[in-house]
C-alpha cells in the first residue's frame, strides 16, 4: 500500500486575556488562534481540560505570526490563513457552548480536509446545529455559499457573531453569507419567525420566513459534541428529523466524545448517553443501498474511520473516545 505524507498541520495558540468584564465578575476568556503551517511538523500537544465557572469577554491580546500553507496539488493558490476563536476557558453547565470541545476540533479537521482536498463542500448551503463558538461553521465559511450558525442563548450567539467578525477578513469570506441564528431544540423545527427590533439587541438572531426556506434547502448539517444529556439528545434528534425531512436531501456530520462514568444501574463503567444516542438511527449502507427493501424509514448512520481524517489542529489529543458519524434521512 502506498503511503502519503500527511498534510500540513494547524498549530494552535491561546494567549490569555486577564481583564474580565466587570458586569459578569472575575473570570477568563481566550482567543484561540489556529495558524497554518507550511511544512509537515510534529504535533505538539498540551493539556486542555476545561473546568470551573463562567465566561466573560474581556480584552484580547495579540496573536503569533501567520504561516503559509501550500494547498494540496495546486488546487488552490497558497495564501496566509489564521482562524481565531474567542472562547471561555471554564464554564458552568449552562454555558458549555462558550468553550471549544474536542469533538468540535475533530469536526473542524474534517471540514478543513474536505475543503483542502475536494470541492464537495464548495458552494453549498450548510447549517451548524448547537454551534457553541461556531468553530466548525467558520472553517466551512471559507468555501460555503451560505452557512447558518445556530445555537441558543444571547451570550452564546453574541460570541458566535464576534468570532465571525474576528475571522472574516483573514479567512476571506463575506460576513453576509454567515447567519448567526437562534435555534431552540425545545421548539423543534421550524423556528418562529421574528422581526428585528432596534430596542431588542437579541432580535438580530431572529429568523425570517425566507431564511427558514433557505435553511431547508441546505444539503450539509454539522453538529459537534451535542450528545451529553438524554433529554437534550431527544430534542436534538426531533429537531434534526424535522429539518432533514424538509426541502433538499441533507447529510448530517456529527462528532461526539464518549465520556465514561461508573453506573450504579449497570455496576460498570459506561459512556453516558451513548446507548441512547445510538437508538436514534440504524447502521446501514445508505438510502440507496442494496438492502433498501428492508430499510426502515428514519435516520441511517455510517461511522467514519478517523484514520481517514488528518489532524490539522495540533493542540488536542484525539485519543480513543471521539467518534464521527454520517447520518442521512430516509423518508417513509
Amino acid at each position: 500500500m502506498t503511503t502519503h505524507a500527511p498534510p500540513p498541520l494547524f498549530s494552535v495558540t491561546h494567549p490569555e486575556a486577564t481583564t474580565a468584564s466587570a458586569a459578569m465578575g472575575a473570570s477568563w476568556s481566550h482567543q484561540r488562534a489556529v495558524h497554518v503551517s507550511g511544512r509537515v511538523a510534529r504535533r505538539t500537544l498540551s493539556p486542555w481540560t476545561p473546568t470551573g465557572t463562567s465566561f466573560s469577554t474581556g480584552e484580547q491580546e495579540g496573536l503569533e505570526t501567520v504561516r503559509r500553507l501550500p494547498w494540496h496539488a495546486g488546487r488552490r493558490r497558497s495564501e496566509d490563513l489564521v482562524l481565531t476563536v474567542q472562547h471561555g476557558v471554564t464554564s458552568s453547565l449552562r454555558s458549555v457552548g462558550l468553550q471549544v470541545w474536542k469533538a468540535a476540533m475533530l469536526l473542524t479537521d474534517f471540514v478543513l480536509h474536505k475543503s483542502f482536498t475536494s470541492s464537495e463542500f464548495d458552494g453549498v448551503t450548510a447549517m451548524e446545529i448547537g454551534a457553541g463558538t461556531g468553530l466548525v461553521g467558520l472553517a466551512h465559511a471559507r468555501v460555503a455559499r451560505r452557512i447558518f450558525i445556530t445555537d441558543r442563548g444571547t451570550d452564546i450567539l453574541d460570541n458566535c457573531l464576534a468570532n465571525v467578525r474576528l475571522n472574516s477578513s483573514m479567512l476571506k469570506f463575506d460576513e453576509a453569507k454567515v447567519l448567526v441564528r437562534e435555534l431552540d431544540w425545545k421548539m423543534s423545527w421550524p423556528p418562529p419567525v421574528g422581526t428585528h427590533d432596534a430596542s431588542d439587541p437579541s432580535s438580530i438572531y431572529f429568523w425570517s420566513a425566507s431564511e427558514i426556506k433557505e435553511a431547508e434547502q441546505a444539503t450539509l448539517l454539522f453538529a459537534a459534541d451535542v450528545i451529553y444529556s438524554d433529554d437534550l439528545t431527544d430534542l436534538f434528534f426531533d429537531t434534526v428529523r424535522q429539518l432533514m425531512s424538509r426541502g433538499a436531501k441533507k447529510v448530517l456530520y456529527l462528532t461526539l466524545e464518549k465520556r465514561y462514568n461508573f453506573s450504579l444501574d449497570e455496576l460498570d463503567v459506561v459512556a453516558n448517553g451513548y446507548k441512547h444516542f445510538r437508538s436514534f438511527f440504524t447502521v446501514q449502507d445508505g438510502c440507496g443501498g442494496q438492502d433498501n427493501a428492508t430499510l426502515k424509514p428514519g435516520l441511517v448512520g455510517e461511522q467514519i474511520d478517523l484514520a481517514r481524517v488528518p489532524q490539522y489542529i495540533r493542540e488536542y489529543d484525539r485519543g480513543k473516545d471521539p467518534e464521527m458519524w454520517k447520518l442521512m434521512y430516509c423518508p417513509d
